[in-house]
């Protein structure tokens, strides 16, 4: 019985957050998306050009933020295309959060623990998320450094990007990391409030 109670309390949860999610679906893709771009570029020193938005597609134009000159003492600026697409990595976002609130529900905990435990696994999540699309991010300057030539490739070679490991880490956290999102994420919350500090 208290199984069943368990179960029903997760559909009945699913069945709310779900839409909920989809209402700021866009807005969290667009959100997650542009931030892990944006640190990347900082880090990088290069400049967000153009952004432009189609559907859960988010494509950039960058160039270089640092001076370039050309043998006459002209500044000199390179572009290239940047195309991220969130589907495959949001796609379990409701259920993950559906699993968060139900665990958090299911523990009789004291109100400001539950508060804490959920906006420890909301924050976790959304570390995930933005770690994964700086890795991609990444792996896509590394390629550019190791299949390209020109400005582009000798401005980013400047920088320290291991092509494989890059290729990999980025391999496995789209393929495979997403797909156990609702798991870690359920089992950090349900460790944190099994911790003493929240008994």
């Amino acid at each position: 019985m208290k199984y069943l109670k368990i179960v029903l309390l997760f559909i009945g949860v699913y069945a709310i957050t779900l839409p909920l999610y989809f209402s700021i679906a866009q807005l969290y893709n667009e959100s997650i998306i542009k931030t892990s771009t944006y640190l990347t570029c900082f880090k990088y020193n290069l400049h967000v050009k153009q952004v432009d938005v189609n559907g859960s597609t988010v494509m950039f134009v960058l160039e270089n933020d640092d001076v370039i000159k050309d043998f006459y003492g002209d500044r000199i600026n390179f572009e290239f295309d940047l195309e991220l697409n969130g589907k495959s990595i949001f796609f379990n976002t409701p259920l993950t959060l559906a699993l968060l609130f139900s665990i958090v529900f299911t523990f009789k905990r004291k109100f400001s623990i539950q508060i804490r435990a959920i906006v420890i696994g909301m924050f976790s999540l959304i570390a995930l998320h933005v770690t994964t699309f700086l890795v991609m991010n990444m792996a896509v300057f590394a390629s550019i450094i190791t299949q390209t030539s020109g400005l582009a490739s000798n401005y980013l070679n400047d920088y320290y990007l291991p092509y494989d490991f890059l290729q990999h880490l980025a391999t496995f956290l789209n393929s495979y990391a997403v797909y156990f999102e609702p798991f870690l994420i359920g089992l950090l919350t349900y460790v944190t409030l099994l911790s003493k500090n929240n008994k």
